[in-house]
């Protein structure tokens, strides 16, 4: 089976694990946020933002490292994966308990503080899965690890609908997503004994060596999460609990929707890696160019389509008291389509190992964004928080192309990005005229309006020239086997 094909089949047992993972998780937020209203989901909103920072400083690259590791040295996998399997494990239970602790002195309701105990046992379970992905990654083999995670999420479901009809509170929700995890964990780990034996080790130079190469795109991740989660969390402190959970159900929506382009990248990586290794420059900028046009066909349809349908996907999925996250989700949608784009290139700058060349611009972006956070969500609320994240995504975006032109020498093309994008277009032209023909209210036409867009821009990309038909042949299993 050639490359291409096997990142296309991969990629779409994820899509289709990811498809249902995400339908189980939008049930669950539709079940939360009915349940809990907005206020109720402002909290749990505020307790995941809070838990995040501590998670971003459990991962400091570590993933994305040992991706690049055991791609470069298989003879090692079990050796790599076991020290760096150790090394979270010990870091993870040290900053996971911490997590706790500190939020005794933050201005929360006791609720939101017992509840991140509970959460933070979640996250542990979720820091500990981030490395065993990696080996699936390198073998292209994803069924397992989406298996998992519908395994995780459809064992959250269903105890969040348990807490419901036993009237329970946040609390019990945070156990419900604790034995989800812990159940995904379980079987992505189970599941890796037929590629590594991971047992706990620890061997200081190979640590060493992990950091040695983590610690920039550590520093990165955390820089990332200044400006992506900080306004959440400056929000709670300005605002009451509906406010944050009006801006919380759409970026919820944002959080399912940015894991794509972390799945099939971490497919990708690998073959970045081998090739720029290799010394296969030519190789290397095709690559590139067919992840980037990859990312611009599925990009420019979730922007375009989810700004039209904007309002009603937000009351589909939390119900009529979120129909003014519906204003919110657009704007949001823009920094998504950022964080798209982006990743494709800041993969290409780990792939090379220029991430420190990222670091400056990473922290820049994060002064600059937290400073705006601090000014303006005071004045106007979630409105200063969702256009600050546009920016610094933006800007994360310009860096990102500057830095990867400047050490690869590679010239991004933007012939699909354009058909793609003018394919988007007319789909939401279509989907706009049709909602106002047939309407939004009923429960089947949302879903007809979201199919008809889906065929309306498949077939305007196949007219327009967007579609690569040897890399549609190719995938299709009758293309070239390289």
């Amino acid at each position: 089976m050639s490359t291409t094909r096997k990142i296309a089949h991969n990629t779409g047992l994820q899509v289709i694990g990811k498809a249902v993972s995400l339908a189980l998780s939008l049930l669950t937020v539709g079940v939360m946020t009915r349940y809990l209203g907005a206020a109720g989901f402002g909290q749990y909103t505020t307790t995941i933002a809070y838990l995040q920072f501590f998670g971003i400083i459990v991962d400091f690259g570590l993933a994305v490292v040992v991706a690049q590791l055991i791609a470069a040295r298989r003879a090692e996998t079990d050796a790599i994966l076991s020290n760096v399997f150790t090394f979270r494990l010990v870091t993870a239970a040290i900053l996971f308990a911490l997590a706790p602790i500190v939020v005794w002195w933050l201005p929360y309701p006791l609720i939101v503080k017992q509840a991140t105990a509970l959460a933070a046992g979640a996250l542990f379970f979720v820091s500990l899965q981030q490395v065993i992905v990696s080996i699936y990654q390198r073998e292209l083999r994803m069924f397992a690890p989406a298996a998992a995670e519908v395994v995780g999420r459809a064992a959250i479901l269903i105890g969040t609908i348990a807490v419901v009809m036993l009237g329970a509170d946040l609390r019990a929700i945070m156990a419900a997503v604790l034995v989800g995890n812990i159940l995904q964990f379980i079987v992505s780990f189970a599941a890796a004994r037929a590629f590594a034996t991971i047992r706990l080790a620890c061997d200081w130079i190979m640590w060493r060596e992990v950091l040695a190469k983590s610690w920039p795109i550590g520093l990165s991740i955390i820089f990332n999460l200044i400006y992506f989660r900080a306004d959440t969390i400056i929000l709670s402190l300005y605002r009451d609990a509906a406010t944050v959970g009006l801006y919380g159900a759409p970026y919820k929506v944002l959080e399912v929707l940015v894991t794509f382009p972390y799945l099939f990248m971490g497919l990708v990586l690998p073959l970045f890696s081998a090739s720029w290794a290799a010394g296969d420059r030519p190789r290397f900028a095709s690559q590139l160019q067919r992840a980037w046009d990859t990312m611009a066909v599925v990009t420019w349809p979730v922007l375009i389509g989810g700004a039209v349908l904007a309002t009603p996907i937000m009351v589909a999925i939390a119900g009529d008291e979120f129909a003014l996250s519906g204003a919110i989700l657009p704007i949001l949608l823009v920094a998504t389509a950022a964080i798209y784009f982006s990743n494709v290139l800041t993969h290409a700058i780990v792939a090379i190992e220029q991430q420190r060349r990222m670091l400056g611009g990473f922290a820049a972006v994060a002064v600059v964004a937290l400073i705006g956070y601090l000014v303006l969500i005071p004045r106007v609320g979630y409105w200063g928080a969702a256009s600050v994240t546009v920016l610094a995504e933006l800007a994360i975006l310009v860096i990102a192309t500057r830095v990867v032109k400047q050490t690869t020498g590679v010239k991004i093309r933007y012939y699909i990005f354009s058909r793609a994008l003018s394919a988007a277009v007319i789909m939401g032209a279509a989907v706009w005229l049709m909602a106002q023909a047939v309407g939004v209210g009923a429960s089947w036409q949302l879903p007809l309006l979201i199919l008809t867009g889906a065929a309306v821009y498949a077939a305007a990309l196949w007219l327009l020239g967007g579609l690569d038909k040897k890399i549609v042949v190719e995938v299709l299993g009758r293309g070239a086997r390289d």
